[in-house]
């Protein structure tokens, strides 16, 4: 506001053809819409996860210059930090990622789906529920108040599909999903559903991987 510059934030796409048009989505990621700026400059803030990593990296001018900095202008601060471990791995790196969710029941059960994880080579995640039920540490959590993935392979067990988890994982390239409901919204994106108890063809899958 200060600056005088539009403002366009979590974009999904951005095209510069005689003019800045920003693609965002709407409805909770259910359209998506196009934004034409009408300016020179603009601020633009882009969703995490949207665009793959550069294979080779830039070289841009970096000018390094001084300043004088009035704090009494500055009208937030710091009250804490707490950083959220990274554990043995990250879930954002992963190839294929095995996500389990509230469809699981017990933490107990959990194992089941590890087991999975392991025969298949790939890393567990899961919904917000898990998390928020301590059965498994914060790195793991995908979706908006988790972290943005895009594996090869995402299967989803015993998840229903909340639009702030489908915002964290439709990227993905294939989407497999696990789930007794049919309606289910998670079916809606998925590539490939099973409709069954996951107690049934999660021990299934693992005799068929082993």
């Amino acid at each position: 506001e200060r600056l005088g510059l539009p403002l366009v934030t979590d974009a999904i796409g951005l095209q510069n053809d005689g003019g800045l048009v920003v693609t965002r989505e709407m409805y909770a990621s259910k359209v998506e819409s196009t934004v034409e700026v009408d300016a020179d400059r603009a601020a633009v803030t882009v969703r995490p996860g949207e665009w793959d990593a550069a294979e080779e990296p830039g070289e841009p001018a970096v000018e390094s210059f001084s300043f004088d900095l009035d704090e009494s202008r500055v009208r937030s601060r710091v009250a804490g930090f707490e950083e959220v471990g990274s554990g043995d791995v990250d879930i954002a790196d992963a190839d294929v990622l095995v996500s389990v969710g509230r469809g699981i029941e017990e933490e107990e059960n959990i194992e089941l789906v590890q087991e999975l994880a392991d025969a298949l080579g790939a890393t567990l995640s899961s919904s917000r529920p898990i998390v928020d039920n301590g059965w498994l540490p914060k790195d793991r959590q995908v979706g908006q108040s988790g972290k943005v993935v895009t594996p090869k392979f995402y299967i989803a067990i015993g998840i229903s599909g909340a639009v702030q988890h489908v915002a964290g994982m439709k990227g993905a390239e294939n989407i497999v999903a696990i789930n007794t409901d049919p309606d289910a919204p998670i079916f809606d994106i998925a590539d490939y559903g099973i409709v069954g108890d996951l107690f049934d063809v999660v021990p299934e899958l693992i005799e068929q991987f082993e």
